[in-house]
Parts: C-alpha cells; structure tokens; sequence
C-alpha cells in the first residue's frame, strides 16, 4: 500500500501544521491581504471614475439631443400655426365671397319677388279694363 493511500497520522498532521505556519509566518499574510485590498479599492475607484465619466458624457448628449428635438417641436408647432392662420384666412376670404353673393341672390330675390307683384297688380288692373271694354261700359 502506498503512503497516500493510509489515513493521516498525528505526526502527518503536526507536520502539515509546522510547514504551514513556516509558509505563512514568512510572508506576512496580514500585509499582502492589506496590499490586495488597497489595490482592489484602487481599481474600483478606477471603474468609478470611469463610470462616472461615461454617464458624465451620456447626460450632456441626451441634453443636446433634448434641446435640437425641443428646438424641431417649436419649428414645427410654429410652421404648424402658420399654416392654420394661412388655411383660415383663405377660408373666410372664401366664405366673404359667398357671402356677398347669397347677399346679392337675396337682394335679386326680394327685387324679383317686388317685381312680380308690380306685374300681377298690373295684370289684375289690365284684366279689370279688359272687361271694362268687353261690357261696354266706361273706365273708372
């Protein structure tokens, strides 16, 4: 049977303890853990800053984005109010026009209505002569 194939002994473990207290009494392990952690915390602050510059730069063009699309809404909303104003003034410069002539067919009615009653008053007049000279009798 081979050695590692045994279980350990207490000499195998007491052993196992000296080397390790060998190793890590000569390298300080309180140190090097220190060391890593300030060189962790050095590279964190480098991803931050990073970051920070990243997000930084990502907001001022959001920001100019915001303010051109800003700037394209008043452009539009301006040439939109524009074209209303345009678009109502051509349609009550077309509802004048029909106005003035609905004015101008009322007053052709209302003549024309005068007219017809001048012409049946004159036709009842003509007519009551008419019968005056087919009777024989004199005209009042």
């Amino acid at each position: 049977m081979d050695k590692k194939d045994l279980p350990a002994t207490k000499g195998d473990l007491a052993e196992l303890e000296t080397r390790l207290e060998k190793k890590f009494a000569s390298r300080d392990d309180r140190t090097s853990v220190k060391g890593d952690i300030a060189r962790l915390d050095a590279k964190i602050d480098a991803v931050d800053a990073r970051l920070d510059a990243k997000i930084d730069s990502s907001t001022k063009r959001l920001a100019v984005e915001i303010s051109r699309t800003n700037g394209r809404i008043d452009e539009l909303g301006q040439s939109l109010t524009r074209t209303i104003h345009q678009q109502s003034d051509r349609i009550l410069t077309a509802l004048d026009r029909y106005s003035k002539v609905v004015e101008a067919d009322n007053r052709g009615v209302t003549l024309h209505g005068s007219i017809l009653t001048n012409v049946q008053l004159k036709l009842q007049d003509h007519s009551r002569r008419i019968q005056a000279l087919e009777s024989g009798r004199p005209q009042p």
